[in-house]
């Protein structure tokens, strides 16, 4: 067998400076992944949102129901609402990014989903501080700490995305796909479907949330809206459940 060179001509052989981009921007793309993990500790799997009243309910009850409930939330809560949260991060500043998520905050109908969001987003803020402390941190834990904002999932999600240099479009998408794989998540646990049908429905689910971030991607970060009354109410009626699996 003939030796393996350890050389290479110039046409073959990357430059040093393409290879350190690419390191880098595989590191970035990377660290975008781990904010994504569903196994991600922020408690996201104490949440349900409303979907186990629905559950509960008889209202979701397989594969094909569960569909139409990430369809609902991805067009009538987490695009127009929560997605305009992440674009804010990239377009405001200061006192008035944080009013937005206070105005927000305030604009959840349902106290445990209230409740729900801001705690998912100090334990990220927490847990990202530890995970990347070369990111500038300091004003949004002031904002938080001072009472300026209550530091919802999105908000805290989309700081460490823009930090690490994730473009908005990717940021925005990628928040989607989180909502989606959370919910899937425990949608399993409630045994709505199994893990082979959770994970196709997760796939079959992606182009759609590229199309609900498409629409909404023109308005301004203010202009935010949610309209799923149904299961707004399956969210104030989840505190009244005889058993909960979840804390929402």
């Amino acid at each position: 067998m003939a030796p393996v060179s350890t050389t290479c001509g110039a046409s073959t052989c990357p430059d040093t400076g393409s290879l350190s981009a690419l390191v880098q921007s595989s590191l970035i793309w990377l660290s975008h992944l781990q904010l994504l993990d569903s196994a991600l500790p922020v408690g996201a799997f104490s949440h349900s949102f409303g979907l186990e009243t629905l559950v509960e309910s008889g209202e979701v009850a397989g594969s094909r129901d569960m569909e139409v409930f990430l369809e609902t939330m991805l067009h009538g809560a987490w695009a127009p609402m929560d997605a305009m949260l992440v674009k804010g991060v990239y377009t405001l500043e200061g006192e008035t990014l944080w009013k937005l998520d206070a105005r927000m905050h305030a604009a959840r109908p349902a106290r445990e989903t209230r409740e729900g969001l801001a705690k998912m987003g100090r334990q990220m803020l927490r847990l990202c501080r530890f995970v990347h402390p070369e990111l500038p941190w300091e004003p949004l834990d002031s904002a938080v700490r001072g009472g300026q904002c209550p530091g919802s999932w999105p908000l805290v999600y989309a700081y460490a995305a823009r930090g690490l240099g994730i473009d908005l479009e990717m940021a925005a998408v990628g928040y989607l796909y989180s909502c989606c794989a959370a919910a899937l998540g425990n949608a399993v646990r409630l045994s709505v479907l199994g893990q082979t049908a959770s994970q196709t429905l997760l796939a079959a689910l992606m182009p759609e949330m590229i199309t609900a971030w498409t629409r909404v991607a023109d308005r301004d970060p203010g202009d935010f809206s949610s309209c799923v009354p149904r299961v707004e109410i399956a969210q104030m009626e989840h505190e009244r459940l005889p058993a909960r699996l979840f804390m929402s």
